[in-house]
């Protein structure tokens, strides 16, 4: 998703976008070694959370132009934003599983291949998805998760 160089002896952090989307790298200063992990969490659920509203918020305003914003749109567009204000201050694993869980709402929100924004679907939110998903099987797979016991 986002990559990252760090200088252990001056404790910079640079924190580099994908290419194709021209954002200009982070620049953090006083980040401790250990710390380096948190902040690139940090970083990247900023990151996903910023791109994943901005989505919602380009579906919903190009359903109402073409005024064919019917019931599904209306719901999906209302699931996905119940999911990124329920989880705006969560921690990275407990997003990254919401949007899992959410993924198949997120595909019924993609445009169409004649549209301009499909580019910007299949290079940002589609690559969003995808990491959410590998992550989340890492996060829940692992021996160290917690699963429920029947009783």
């Amino acid at each position: 998703m986002l990559s990252h160089i760090y200088y252990e002896k001056d404790q910079i952090l640079i924190v580099q976008y994908p290419a194709h989307l021209r954002m200009p790298s982070k620049r953090l200063t006083n980040v401790p070694a250990l710390s380096v992990q948190t902040v690139l969490q940090i970083q990247s659920l900023k990151y996903m959370q910023d791109k994943l509203t901005k989505f919602v918020n380009q579906r919903e305003k190009a359903f109402a132009f073409r005024k064919c914003y019917c019931q599904k749109e209306m719901m999906a567009i209302q699931i996905i934003r119940s999911m990124l204000k329920a989880n705006h201050e969560c921690r990275l694993p407990k997003f990254v599983k919401a949007v899992t869980d959410k993924q198949n709402t997120l595909f019924f929100l993609q445009p169409s291949k004649q549209s301009s924004c499909y580019e910007y679907f299949i290079g940002t939110i589609y690559p969003i998805i995808r990491w959410c998903a590998e992550a989340s099987s890492q996060y829940y797979q692992s021996p160290f998760h917690r699963k429920t016991v029947s009783r």
